[in-house]
């Protein structure tokens, strides 16, 4: 979008696929390291095991996830004053990426990287986009949201990066579609919604999701 930030958001649907692949993710977001990001870079090199964010921590956040109320209410839109929607949140996700840093991955692990974060149509519409560092560090900030705000479930903490795609519904918003592990997770708490909201400026990329049950 033109002049700066270009929000996308909106309640996304959560779809149920095939099993994905893919390292994990990591510790923190792009945005928050200075020297590289070595959760990410622990999923195509080796040698980067065993440092924060590595495979063996299997998280994106090192704090511990607190739990929403379970039936927080919401007013409904357009009026109805004193009318609730009982909504059971599970989750709050957030997450800033740094443009540049991604850019640098890219540059550095290019195909190897996208092959083990991305699932192959997100690996498609980065490539085939102007600039793929931007979309590539929107799709990680998105997959990193809806992970933190899977935590509180049994199980969430082993979702790996394929596990988590984001896709577009047909008017343009953000959807997510799960596999692998996000998608048994998700089926043992009995189904869940995920709202998605995305923005990028040229610099940094960030996504914020709220997971509730079905």
């Amino acid at each position: 979008m033109a002049g700066g930030a270009a929000p996308r958001g909106g309640r996304a649907r959560v779809r149920v696929g095939a099993a994905g692949h893919g390292g994990p993710p990591g510790a923190r977001g792009l945005g928050h390291s200075r020297h590289g990001h070595p959760g990410v870079e622990a999923a195509v090199d080796p040698a980067h095991r065993g440092r924060r964010g590595a495979p063996g921590h299997r998280g994106v956040a090192r704090t511990r996830p607190r739990r929403v109320s379970a039936r927080s209410g919401v007013a409904p839109a357009g009026g109805g004053a004193g009318l609730e929607l009982p909504v059971a949140v599970i989750g709050i996700g957030i997450d800033l990426v740094d443009v540049e840093e991604a850019a640098r991955l890219l540059d550095r692990w290019g195909e190897r990287l996208l092959s083990r974060v991305l699932t192959e149509s997100e690996r498609a519409y980065v490539l085939r986009s102007a600039r793929p560092a931007k979309h590539l560090a929107v799709r990680l900030a998105a997959k990193e949201a809806v992970y933190k705000a899977l935590q509180s479930l049994t199980g969430a903490a082993a979702i790996r990066w394929g596990h988590i795609e984001v896709t577009r519904l047909g008017d343009g918003r953000p959807a997510i579609r799960l596999h692998g592990t996000a998608s048994r997770v998700a089926e043992s708490a009995g189904g869940v919604r995920v709202a998605l909201s995305l923005s990028h400026t040229h610099r940094t990329a960030g996504a914020v999701a709220l997971v509730e049950h079905a």
